[in-house]
């Protein structure tokens, strides 16, 4: 039995949602006209992909220079989707928006990972958490999109086209008309009109989309040049033009493909977390069942608490990744290098100069901002330059190590606590963004979150760690100390 276009058009519809995308009588709804099925169609054969694509930004105020550029990896399974986010041309991934590099995860890669329902975002270290939500729009583009849309889109390409940014249910009308070699499709909605100008020649592809506002007058505009990869006609370069960014004269965006290959036989026909570097006993931020954000560990297929990963291993039902393994006894080796290194560092500078001045010199170098887990490290290194210089005997340096430990979790609990609500406004700014509407308030908010991460270690280091230590020594041991410092 052969299945015609439009009827696979008229069944993408239906599972969209007759009723809820177009009208309450399916019968009274216009259908596109087979021009835009023919575009819609050549997109949606897009299985599987593999690209390499940089990202230019004219407008950003972040960096140094403009305009920014970022590359990212991209691939795809369908509608499962793995963004790998390798920085500018300097690697930089992450800057605030006075153009600093972010200290928590400047350098770092960031992956994300789009399935039904869920998405999952995480920095290409095993030991950072990944942050994985329940979200019903992607967190990512739909590459398929590319050029197909005003806007770079997280729908697919049936919800780019078909779905209604308001209403519903909604009554779009079409009007089709021929513009030299071009076929050019206008579809009226709810609050704005579609123009969309699509080459027969080439695949029915888009060279041109345009977006106009009936409610607030602007418009949004995405131009393309086409080549032939892979048998289809995809576009190479996408400039994005705004009537809010120098009235539209100019690009404000631009997406330049670097390499791209579609439905290979070597391309995997699902994607995983794994794909993105996720294993079993990493680190994740999750939505608990009560709304809760929490912190767990990665079972292979879903978080889990620790104590439920720990009850598990030992029957051995799991295992824990040996990236993880690896990379924790490798984080654990450079603490203690740290430490030695700025024990000595501060011996042959004089430690008591350093332990006398507190958040100054060693005391400063623990509050400067330092990467997730380097703070812990650092601190120890101060505790233990401290019983070193006041020589405290086995009891005292015992209730030090006691204190370190206590600091160390409570700075540990407030990092918990407060890094998903960072993560959650990186992804508003990262969405606006994409949706090209303000951020700035957002970007505000993040450097703020940020600041109140470090404000909060730095309020335990300050109120809790050095007070409790300082109280610590005899008047003997403070009067040898003074004696020791003036020699």
């Amino acid at each position: 039995m052969s299945i015609r276009l439009r009827d696979i058009f008229t069944l993408a519809i239906i599972l969209h949602g007759a009723t809820s995308l177009w009208a309450d009588d399916a019968a009274n709804a216009a259908m596109p006209p087979s021009v835009l099925e023919k575009m819609v169609a050549g997109r949606a054969a897009l299985y599987t992909g593999r690209l390499r694509v940089e990202h230019i930004d004219y407008a950003d105020a972040r960096g140094s220079r403009l305009p920014s550029r970022k590359y990212h990896s991209v691939r795809f399974a369908d509608n499962q989707r793995v963004w790998i986010d390798h920085g500018d041309e300097d690697g930089i991934v992450m800057r605030t928006t006075a153009g600093e590099i972010d200290p928590l995860h400047g350098k770092i890669p960031l992956c994300r990972f789009d399935d039904v329902g869920r998405s999952f975002r995480r920095h290409d270290s095993p030991t950072e958490p990944t942050s994985c939500v329940n979200a019903d729009t992607p967190s990512t583009e739909d590459i398929r999109t590319l050029g197909a849309s005003a806007v770079r889109s997280r729908w697919d390409i049936f919800d780019s086209v078909l779905r209604d940014p308001v209403s519903c249910p909604a009554v779009p009308t079409f009007e089709e008309y021929n513009e030299g070699s071009l076929r050019v499709v206008r579809v009226r909605r709810s609050v704005d009109v579609v123009t969309y100008w699509i080459d027969p020649d080439r695949g029915w592809a888009p060279v041109r989309v345009r977006k106009e506002s009936t409610v607030y007058g602007g418009w949004s505009e995405s131009r393309s040049s086409l080549e032939l990869v892979d048998g289809v006609w995809y576009p190479v370069a996408v400039e994005y033009y705004s009537s809010r960014f120098r009235g539209g004269a100019e690009p404000e965006r631009a997406v330049r493909v670097l390499e791209a290959e579609f439905n290979r036989v070597e391309h995997p026909s699902r994607m995983t977390v794994a794909d993105i570097g996720l294993e079993s006993g990493m680190p994740v931020f999750y939505e608990a069942e009560d709304g809760k954000q929490k912190i767990g560990m990665w079972d292979g297929h879903r978080p889990v608490t620790p104590s439920e990963f720990s009850r598990r291993a030992q029957t051995g039902e799991l295992t824990m990744s040996e990236r993880f393994v690896r990379a924790a006894a490798e984080r654990q080796e450079e603490n203690t290098r740290n430490i030695d290194q700025i024990t000595e560092q501060a011996k042959s500078e004089n430690v008591l100069a350093y332990v006398q001045l507190g958040v100054g010199a060693l005391g400063a170098l623990c509050m400067q901002d330092a990467p997730a887990g380097h703070t812990a490290s650092l601190w120890e290194a101060y505790v233990r330059a401290f019983i070193k210089e006041y020589r405290l005997n086995q009891q005292q340096a015992a209730k030090a190590l006691a204190v370190l430990h206590e600091c160390q979790n409570l700075a540990t609990r407030l990092v918990n606590r407060r890094l998903p609500a960072v993560e959650a406004l990186e992804r508003r700014v990262d969405e606006a963004e994409r949706a090209e509407q303000p951020h700035e308030e957002a970007s505000l908010e993040l450097d703020k979150a940020k600041a109140a991460i470090h404000q909060g270690t730095r309020d335990i280091f300050e109120s809790k760690l050095k007070p409790r230590l300082d109280r610590l020594p005899t008047p003997e041991q403070r009067q040898a100390f003074e004696a020791r410092r003036s020699e």
